[in-house]
């Protein structure tokens, strides 16, 4: 495979997955309510038997613990997954900025992986079942606070991919016009040839 089309099936892969991920995260806290409006007969008895309230809190739990673990998984497939395409950009001789794009978007997962989601998690699964009180608002404040810094990070990583594959195509199209435009200065060149012996008359 082509250095850049490697790049490219890197980065698309990389980007689409967060994207999809984060979808699945949404997606796993509106099923919870979904879940306590139409259970079925069985569930809807089991929910009944421990309460709206305690069921609601355990199936938003389950729902947290899954994104938890959806994440921190992602997160260390995106340290290989990132380390590949810097590795390539690198020695197929990208440009700076390129490889500078890059090099942001793993130190974004590596910032998320070491010091904001174990953060999250921990302060997360406390909030899970506590009831409300003034150390809870306190917890809740920071988990908050955490939560913006992991967006942002996150932020961080998908402009630079997005600005990363508008380079690599750019630089694709550019090259095939260069290709092109070589191509046809070759057969003006033949042709040219070609056809001395004509001016010669």
């Amino acid at each position: 495979m082509h250095p850049r089309r490697l790049a490219c099936f890197l980065l698309g892969t990389w980007l689409g997955a967060s994207i999809l991920l984060s979808a699945v995260a949404a997606y796993n806290f509106q099923t919870v309510d979904e879940v306590l409006l139409a259970a079925p007969e069985p569930a809807r008895k089991m929910l009944q038997a421990i309460g709206q309230t305690q069921a609601r809190q355990l199936l938003r739990h389950h729902a947290a613990e899954a994104n938890r673990n959806y994440f921190e998984a992602w997160e260390l497939a995106q340290l290989p997954l990132g380390l590949a395409l810097l590795t390539t950009l690198a020695l197929n001789k990208a440009s700076r900025l390129q490889i500078a794009l890059s090099a942001i978007m793993l130190v974004s997962v590596v910032v998320a992986r070491f010091l904001l989601t174990p953060e999250l998690t921990g302060v997360g699964r406390m909030l899970d079942f506590e009831a409300p009180s003034v150390a809870v608002a306190l917890l809740k404040h920071r988990f908050a606070a955490f939560h913006r810094m992991y967006g942002a990070v996150e932020l961080i990583k998908l402009s630079s991919g997005v600005l990363l594959t508008g380079l690599l195509l750019y630089r694709s199209v550019g090259s095939r016009k260069r290709r092109r435009s070589d191509l046809r200065e070759q057969v003006d060149a033949v042709h040219d040839a070609d056809n001395r012996h004509v001016d010669r008359g």
